[in-house]
């Protein structure tokens, strides 16, 4: 397994942020998070983040484009989008862009099957 097993939350609500954060940390992950994405870059470099979680929807800039940054700067790094959208309600271009879906709100079941695809990966 690989030893990083840090993980980076971008997401505005923070009430979500923190469920989500707490499932991760309980779960044995490394947790960070931003709730704009405008510093998602910097934080992926420093924690040497290997997955991270956007949220689709935030107040400065959108997720695909803070997606799009993230993998042209470290391209193997393993990005999961999250929304209150249906997975097939979601562009095809943007699924393309990511390693996996998330749709919020988030069920114990969603929750639970995103960390174990997520613990095989990292």
């Amino acid at each position: 397994m690989n030893e990083k097993r840090a993980i980076l939350i971008v997401e505005d609500d923070l009430i979500t942020q923190k469920v989500l954060a707490h499932k991760l940390k309980s779960s044995g992950f490394e947790v960070y998070a931003s709730r704009d994405g405008l510093d998602s870059l910097e934080l992926v470099q420093k924690h040497a983040v290997a997955v991270v979680i956007v949220d689709m929807n935030l107040p400065h800039i959108q997720g695909d484009e803070i997606m799009s940054k993230l993998k042209e700067a470290i391209p193997g790094l393993i990005v999961y989008a999250t929304s209150i959208k249906k997975k097939e309600y979601v562009s095809v271009d943007l699924l393309k862009k990511v390693n996996g879906f998330l749709q919020k709100p988030y069920t114990m079941k969603s929750l639970n099957d995103f960390i174990d695809d997520v613990s095989c990966i990292i």
